[in-house]
Formats: structure tokens, C-alpha cells, sequence
């Protein structure tokens, strides 16, 4: 784990010599919510500047901009959206995000390409970075047994909201796991389980 994290630092590290070296903004592929705790912990030892960005406001996985320090230009993310909707809404099946994400997985596309897919009613979107959006929209078919059609979408067209839900609970004490247990209807040692696996 801790050889995982070295090499994780070391990569980051890299990117954003790279972005003062050639005086231009270097990208990650899309991070995890640890990979992204990793950079949060060593940027200011190592003196990295970043910013992140998943492509919309509540995004889990996330690039990581890393910023040289002169920079005098604009930029932009690279991230693409594209609107997964069924190509026969009658006949279509309800989708979830892990029937999508199966799907875009057999595509045989390395999971670090794909940012979060939003499933709303009647469409999903997927946020995915742009070297890979072309080949999802020609390849990416059928899910599980709908057939869908893929467009590309303006990352402003996105119809998907984060809905929130209101939790009650009795938490017996003021620790984290004690905390999530009550939130998440688990014991609290599977709580202190996923704690430590972070």
C-alpha cells in the first residue's frame, strides 16, 4: 500500500515538473477520491500547485490540473460529456450506473479515462476524457439488452442534479465510524473497516 502511494506521489510529482518545465498546464487522468487524498497531503510538501475538476459540481473522480507558474493563457479541462439515452425508449430496460459502467468497461477503455456517469430518468451522462469520447460514441451500442444511442453534449446541457437525503439516526458516540455506521445502517466494525481501507 505505502509502495502504491510512493509511486502515486512520484507520478504527480512528475506532471507538475513537467508543467514548469514546458510552461504549460499538465493533466492527470481521472483521480480517485484516495488518489486525490494522496495529492491534497504531499502538495504542499512538494510544492505543487493543482486545481481539480470532475467536469461538474459534485464530481467524485476528478483531474488534476497541474498549474506552471507563469502561466498567461486560458485553458480548459479536457474532459467531454456524452448523453447515453435509448435508442427505442419503449422497449428500453431501466439502466443503473453499474449496468453503464460494465458496458463501457468490455469497450476495453482503462477506468482512469472515465469520469462519473449520471443516471437521471429518461438518459445517463458520462463525463470521460476527450482522447476516448469519439470511441465511445461510435462503439458504445447496447446496454446490457437496451439498444442506446450516444451523442457528445455540452458540459452545461448536463440534466442531472445531486440529490440529497435526510438521514436520522441515534449515533451512540462523536467517532467517524460510529458516525457512518449510523448513516450507512452498518456495525460499527465494518464502518472502522472501510475506514482503514480507505
Amino acid at each position: 500500500m505505502m509502495q502504491d502511494e510512493q509511486l502515486i506521489k512520484k507520478r504527480f510529482l512528475d506532471l507538475f515538473q513537467q508543467a514548469q518545465r514546458k510552461g504549460i498546464v499538465c493533466f492527470s487522468d481521472f483521480l480517485t477520491l484516495n488518489e486525490q487524498n494522496i495529492l491534497n497531503s504531499c502538495a504542499g510538501s512538494l510544492g505543487i500547485t493543482y486545481e481539480l475538476s470532475g467536469g461538474c459540481f459534485y464530481a467524485e473522480r476528478q483531474i488534476a490540473a497541474f498549474l506552471p507558474d507563469a502561466l498567461y493563457y486560458d485553458w480548459e479541462y479536457p474532459i467531454s460529456a456524452l448523453k447515453i439515452t435509448p435508442a427505442y425508449p419503449k422497449f428500453a430496460e431501466k439502466l443503473g450506473h453499474r449496468d453503464i459502467l460494465g458496458s463501457l468497461m468490455q469497450l476495453g477503455i482503462d477506468r482512469c479515462k472515465l469520469g462519473d456517469i449520471l443516471v437521471g430518468e429518461q438518459e445517463a451522462y458520462l463525463l470521460c476524457e476527450e482522447t476516448v469520447a469519439d470511441y465511445f460514441a461510435e462503439h458504445l451500442e447496447k446496454i446490457r439488452h437496451t439498444l442506446v444511442k450516444v451523442e457528445p453534449c455540452s458540459l452545461c446541457d448536463l440534466k442531472v442534479t445531486q440529490e440529497f437525503q435526510s438521514q436520522d439516526g441515534i449515533v451512540t458516540s462523536d467517532r467517524i465510524d460510529a458516525v457512518i455506521a449510523c448513516v450507512y445502517h452498518l456495525s460499527r466494525s465494518q464502518a472502522s473497516l472501510l475506514l482503514r481501507q480507505e
